[in-house]
């Protein structure tokens, strides 16, 4: 399987039969510079509602380090203005040292009632723990910035045996689950947000 953002979820959007990923595409710098108007007719064409730019660059999400931050996102643009669109796909490319580094384009979830990250095991001692960090700001930045946070909650939870009081959580550990025995990894780190009892997933690293 490939290293990075983009394969890493599509590796588990064709593995797993609900769609826990929100639509998106992604292409390499080379591929978008030689032909930028078949993309940006595509995102107009595949999405409906508004969409969020994202980086996927080979020194990002690899099995030894994530570089978390190190690239800006775009987010709640509508995939109907070429230009604004245009604008920010150059932001990212313009970072980009690789050409085979890629974009992802992908639907925007506005307002979750839950965002946050869980790491499944404790990052600093190897506990046997998922350690879920998350706030309820309606956003779904706040937590993976990076930035001082007050809204920020964390809950950790016994990886053998979790018995948590929130069904929406007792979901979010399951969904993890799957995502551990896809990637036959259960040292991962994932970015998801929760709405309307729906789990979505944004990112997955080693």
């Amino acid at each position: 399987m490939k290293t990075g953002k983009a394969n890493y979820l599509h590796f588990f959007n064709e593995k797993t039969k609900k769609s826990y990923v929100p639509k998106f595409i992604y292409f390499t710098k080379k591929d978008y510079i030689r032909d930028n108007n078949k993309y940006l007719g595509l995102i107009k064409n595949k999405f409906k509602k508004k969409i969020i730019i994202r980086s996927s660059a080979i020194d990002e999400d690899t099995k030894n380090s994530s570089n978390a931050g190190k690239y800006d996102s775009y987010s709640n643009i509508d995939p109907r203005n070429k230009d604004v669109v245009s604008l920010n796909i150059k932001k990212i490319l313009k970072l980009f040292k690789n050409m085979n580094d890629q974009v992802i384009i992908q639907e925007f979830l506005n307002k979750p009632d839950i965002s946050g990250v869980i790491f499944t095991y404790d990052t600093n001692n190897n506990a046997p723990y998922y350690i879920i960090n998350y706030d309820r700001s309606n956003k779904t930045d706040l937590i993976t910035s990076g930035k001082k946070n007050d809204t920020m909650e964390t809950l950790y939870v016994y990886r053998d045996k979790f018995e948590i009081k929130s069904d929406v959580f007792n979901r979010l550990i399951k969904t993890v689950k799957k995502i551990e025995k896809i990637f036959l990894n259960n040292k991962l780190d994932i970015e998801f947000s929760i709405k309307k009892k729906g789990i979505y997933i944004f990112q997955i690293r080693p």
